[in-house]
């Protein structure tokens, strides 16, 4: 059977035996998984073939690509994406681009994203960057949609701040 011809279903418990592999250590085999349940069109699984192109597990390293799988799972609607996209930019030195995809993050709800964008803000010690990671710091940490570890990295920012 062709990987397009498979259902919701079948992708899905592809996209978990990916994950078991990864878990057990098998970083090629995770990846050739990862990547037929992204081929059949699975958003996650699309984001995280560019994750393992993006960090070379699995496979060779190749940022190009990995921006490739991330704009394609955050089209299909993986949140996890546009996080991936911008920190990837970040990592590249390409901080219009990040913040552009913090951005889009943050707008699609992902709060932990706004902390990443605070601290790429505060880079540049300008007062009106300064204050708009403030304002990004607030709304994090008091977001219901953000981990505990970033909201008490953005409150340990905030102290420091205010």
């Amino acid at each position: 059977m062709s990987t397009k011809g498979r259902s919701s279903i079948e992708n899905e418990a592809l996209f978990a035996r990916a994950n078991s592999e990864w878990e057990a250590g098998k970083r090629k085999s995770a990846f050739k998984l990862f990547l037929q349940a992204a081929n059949a069109g699975h958003a996650s699984a699309k984001n995280s073939v560019g994750y393992f192109l993006d960090h070379g597990i699995g496979t060779r390293k190749s940022s190009a690509q990995a921006v490739i799988w991330y704009r394609r799972a955050a089209r299909s609607g993986d949140l996890s994406a546009l996080a991936n996209m911008a920190i990837s930019y970040r990592d590249r030195g390409d901080l219009r681009q990040a913040k552009a995809w913090f951005e889009k993050a943050i707008e699609a709800g992902d709060s932990g994203s706004a902390i990443d964008l605070a601290k790429l803000l505060l880079m540049s010690n300008k007062k009106i960057n300064r204050d708009k990671a403030i304002q990004l710091l607030r709304a994090a940490v008091t977001s219901k949609y953000i981990s505990q570890e970033d909201a008490r990295e953005g409150r340990q920012i905030l102290k420091k701040l205010t």
